[in-house]
């Protein structure tokens, strides 16, 4: 499991701007859905925080919710980010490098 996308053993040597340059070119080209699935994710956490602040004033919950749901809302936002990170931007990034050959040589 890859906690950050400078850990891809491929990508190993290089500067953190090359690996930006190299991850936002492999998004360009072979995932075109991962903005939008950024979005959507942001949107869905959005209405999950929006709903209770609802519930919230309208029920008058445990003072300790708000807490409770801003802990939830950012491990739900780490859970995702770690998905992305090992799940499609990792695809992306084999593909293009599988395509594209060695990153030290146009990324360095």
């Amino acid at each position: 499991m890859y906690f950050s996308a400078t850990q891809y053993p491929a990508l190993r040597g290089q500067t953190k701007p090359a690996i930006r340059a190299l991850i936002t070119e492999a998004l360009r080209r072979h995932d075109r859905w991962a903005r939008w699935r950024f979005y959507g994710f942001m949107a869905a956490l959005l209405v999950l925080v929006v709903a209770h602040a609802i519930y919230e004033t309208r029920w008058n919950p445990a003072e300790w919710s708000g807490l409770a749901m801003a802990l939830v809302a950012g491990l739900l936002f780490y859970l995702y980010m770690l998905w992305e990170i090992n799940g499609p931007i990792h695809a992306a990034v084999m593909k293009y490098l599988a395509t594209n050959g060695d990153p030290g040589e146009k990324h360095q």
